[in-house]
């Protein structure tokens, strides 16, 4: 099917074994496929697209974002709104203004920026977030780094590293097997360290 719609429209599309692929739009968009892939050009209002067995790749979104897939990656540009991504692939996703919740059971997540809170869970890769408001991060199979958190952190990595090369408030880190590098840098002069033994650290 080709369909052609006016921009300005809220699109509502459900494909029961197929691609959807749309152009810019200036409406809200929900897409639903059970069995293919999903790409998506620049999309002014909120999103949700959700595939049963494929990949999502949309360009920048202009209010809240969920991006859900059983089997593929996600690929988004920047946010305006929160972002919800799960999926069992990797995760990749530009600026999103507000917070980040996102899951995958067997890939990489890299969030370039976070104005709020990111949640971010792996079970098999690396967590890479640019700069972030909060963080609170999980991996069984990876690293987890930070270039800037401007909150508090919270990261686990059973089998990787952790590095933090700029933490403005407190830290809660631990690995199972793996170094832990944490520089602070906070905005509040009067800041008190703890350190504790092993591969955790307060802060």
């Amino acid at each position: 099917w080709k369909i052609t719609v006016p921009k300005a429209i809220h699109l509502d599309m459900v494909a029961f074994a197929g691609n959807i692929v749309i152009g810019n739009s200036d409406g809200n968009v929900t897409l639903r496929t059970a069995g293919g892939s999903v790409t998506a050009g620049q999309i002014k209002g909120t999103a949700a697209i959700i595939t049963q067995g494929g990949s999502i790749k949309s360009g920048n979104i202009g209010g809240n974002a969920e991006l859900r897939s059983q089997g593929g990656s996600l690929e988004v540009g920047d946010v305006a709104g929160n972002a919800e991504f799960q999926t069992a692939g990797p995760i990749h996703a530009g600026a999103v203004n507000g917070t980040v919740v996102a899951e995958t059971a067997g890939g990489t997540i890299v969030i370039k920026q976070a104005r709020g809170e990111v949640r971010a869970s792996t079970k098999g890769g690396d967590i890479s977030i640019g700069d972030a408001g909060r963080i609170n991060a999980k991996t069984a199979g990876g690293n987890i780094t930070s270039q800037r958190v401007r909150g508090p952190f919270q990261g686990r990595a059973e089998k990787g590293d952790i590095r933090l090369d700029s933490a403005a408030s407190w830290v809660e880190a631990s690995t199972g097997f793996g170094n832990i590098f944490v520089r602070m840098a906070p905005e509040n002069p009067l800041f008190s360290i703890i350190w504790q033994g092993g591969t955790r650290r307060s802060c």
